[in-house]
């Protein structure tokens, strides 16, 4: 097995990752500078990734494959920092960037709309309790004390990971300074039932053609919890699905991959993990439609 990955990180990888170029300031100085049109804000591990490799694969949108985290932890690097980084720009109809914890800072939607009154932003929410496994399944990988705990001790211990769930508040934050007309909600579990569907809404949204039929729509884009949890899976898809990997790569992974249960949670642990979640009435107010969780069962309004 050793020898089979030396192979393709020596041979396979250089030729289907190619160096990204960096524009100099300069470079940038001289072409049209632009300002995003649109933002997806987040949830973290709420399909993020796919969102955006959707919405890259449609011709008229252009959208940088890197997070700039601009409206977080970068705000004070300066606009003329964040623009940079949208420099490879050819001329789409739309500019956007895709950074999942923008959701979780409470003073990002004011920095963006600062930026640019007009900006749409999209927001994707999951499953509180399915969100929390994820995340933490993918930060188990490199932390020991996680790994030992296991999922259920590692969230009563006390963790952000209960926070980065709890959504009213961050709704609600989006909802006062983000005209509703360019606030976009999408529940990832929708997807889930019809991802053409869900990525043409957005398509839809944004003002771009919506018959476009994203290729990227029903396959696999980004580890998630089943690749986490596999070592061989999870090797083998940060080729397969790496972002510069040709599409025939991710064709090919999404049809070896084994399929995995909708929930690797147990249902006493939905149970028991709900106390968490009693923003959730909330949340269905805020958005104005009941949520079809399995937390959502566990909590009474």
């Amino acid at each position: 097995m050793e020898t089979w990955r030396g192979l393709l990180e020596v041979h396979v990888l250089p030729t289907i990752i190619k160096p990204i170029g960096i524009c100099s300031v300069k470079g940038v100085s001289e072409m049209k500078v632009v300002k995003p049109d649109f933002i997806v804000a987040g949830g973290m591990r709420c399909a993020t990734g796919w969102i955006r490799q959707c919405l890259r694969d449609h011709p008229n949108i252009y959208m940088p494959q890197r997070e700039p985290h601009y409206f977080d932890r970068n705000y004070e690097k300066g606009v003329d920092w964040y623009l940079e980084l949208f420099s490879s720009y050819e001329g789409e109809k739309l500019v956007g960037e895709k950074t999942a914890s923008y959701f979780h800072y409470r003073d990002s939607p004011f920095r963006m709309i600062d930026m640019n009154p007009d900006v749409k932003v999209i927001v994707c929410l999951r499953d509180p309790v399915e969100r929390m496994f994820s995340h933490y399944s993918m930060h188990a990988q490199t932390d020991e004390t996680l790994r030992n705990q296991g999922f259920l001790e590692s969230i009563n211990s006390g963790s952000d990971f209960v926070n980065w769930s709890r959504y009213a508040e961050q709704v609600e934050n989006f909802k006062d300074h983000i005209p509703e007309k360019n606030l976009r909600f999408v529940i990832y579990e929708d997807k889930d039932i019809d991802p053409t569907l869900s990525i043409q809404d957005l398509y839809t949204f944004l003002g771009v053609n919506p018959l476009y039929k994203s290729p990227s729509a029903e396959l696999r884009t980004k580890l998630g919890q089943f690749e986490h949890n596999h070592w061989f899976w999870r090797t083998l898809s940060k080729i397969m699905l790496h972002p510069r990997a040709p599409l025939f790569f991710r064709q090919l992974y999404s049809e070896i991959r084994p399929s995995s249960s909708a929930s690797a949670i147990d249902e006493e642990i939905y149970k028991e993990l709900s106390i968490y979640f009693d923003d959730l009435p909330l949340l269905e107010e805020l958005l104005g439609r009941k949520l079809d969780w399995r937390t959502r069962k566990y909590v009474t309004a």
